[in-house]
């Protein structure tokens, strides 16, 4: 369904029209004054608002010439929006342009530059994206996709492909969308914006990292021996990247000293600095080897304040399970922990910041 048609020889895009313009255009085409002439085919239209509100152009039934295909009141809203945002931010901009063998939702130009926008809300294959990319890479358009679902690719791969530029829209209850970067998400006009703006990039890898930033939550705890209460601690990585991605799942080389962080000599070393300085408001144990007689075998452990035996990892998962959601109940503190030598992360993904500070 087109937003764009010429009438009286007259370029029209319809939701640029006011409520007066609209209706006095279509008095002027019922009397027989004007005719509408859709531009993908130059066949006759018609005039009709969407569900949305949204005015718009559609094609004759006897129309059979065209090969363009319904669209929903959603894809036209969102089409009709790039638009807007592409112009707000200064960027010539028209609906529906084709060129060679290729048709673009909103073709968005500035000097030397064209970028095609391409509004995806029923399933395609990422082979057929990435077919109808190099068509505009072969005419140096640059593609920019939304997509309501990521397209399925054969290998399984959920890495972020620079050279296919994909963001996904989501939609609310009042079907109302946004454009997800992770961490952030956008209305479609402040996408646009920032996207035409730089402010997007992408990038090889993230910042380099000198230290982890590291959430330590304390929870309540009864020995099941000598039924003394104290607590156990649990940490948390909030490190991110300069553009707020976490980074938690990127660590993993931490030595010998298993896969919990609790277990890390450095922040125990922190932890107890924490416990000292608490006015003894906070009972720990000692976090050391320990025998467990279930397993046959020493292992890392909480222990017991009083009576240093060892705390049952099961109930201590289950206890941090439960702790995750008790926001009101959970004491924490943050801390910084130096790494020995610099992280650097060699991941592509997109990056957005405000201020040109990118990760790379």
């Amino acid at each position: 369904m087109p937003l764009r048609a010429t009438i009286n020889n007259v370029e029209i895009i319809a939701p640029f029209l006011t409520s007066r313009e609209w209706e006095n255009l279509k008095s002027e085409v019922k009397r027989n004054k004007y005719t509408i002439e859709l531009p993908c085919c130059q066949q006759k239209g018609n005039f009709r608002t969407s569900k949305l509100g949204l005015q718009h152009f559609y094609h004759l039934p006897e129309d059979k010439e065209c090969n363009w295909q319904p669209e929903s009141p959603e894809h036209l809203q969102l089409k009709y929006e790039i638009l807007k945002a592409c112009k707000e931010a200064g960027w010539d901009a028209i609906p529906e342009y084709s060129e060679n063998s290729w048709r673009a939702d909103v073709l968005a130009s500035k000097g030397n530059s064209r970028i095609a926008f391409e509004v995806q809300l029923s399933q395609i294959s990422y082979a057929e994206t990435k077919r109808r990319q190099e068509k505009y890479k072969q005419d140096n358009v640059r593609g920019c996709w939304f997509f309501k679902k990521m397209p399925f690719k054969t290998d399984y791969s959920s890495k972020e492909d620079h050279t296919l530029p994909i963001f996904i829209l989501s939609f609310d209850s009042s079907n109302r969308n946004s454009i997800h970067l992770e961490p952030n998400e956008f209305k479609v006009n402040e996408f646009i914006n920032h996207l035409l703006n730089f402010h997007v990039k992408a990038c090889k890898k993230f910042n380099t990292i000198l230290s982890r930033d590291l959430l330590i939550s304390f929870a309540d705890i009864n020995c099941r021996w000598c039924k003394k209460p104290q607590h156990v601690f649990f940490v948390e990585d909030i490190t991110k990247s300069k553009c707020g991605r976490p980074l938690d799942d990127h660590f993993s080389n931490w030595g010998s000293w298993g896969e919990r962080l609790e277990y890390n000599p450095n922040v125990l070393n922190k932890v107890n600095q924490i416990v000292d300085s608490s006015n003894g408001e906070l009972i720990l144990g000692e976090v050391k080897l320990r025998y467990d007689g279930m397993s046959k075998s020493y292992k890392m452990s909480f222990g017991c304040k009083h009576c240093d035996l060892l705390l049952y990892s099961s109930k201590i998962k289950n206890l941090e399970s439960q702790h995750q959601f008790d926001h009101e109940k959970r004491l924490t503190f943050q801390i910084q922990l130096e790494l020995k030598k610099p992280f650097t992360l060699y991941s592509e993904h997109w990056c957005f910041s405000g201020e040109n500070d990118f990760c790379e």
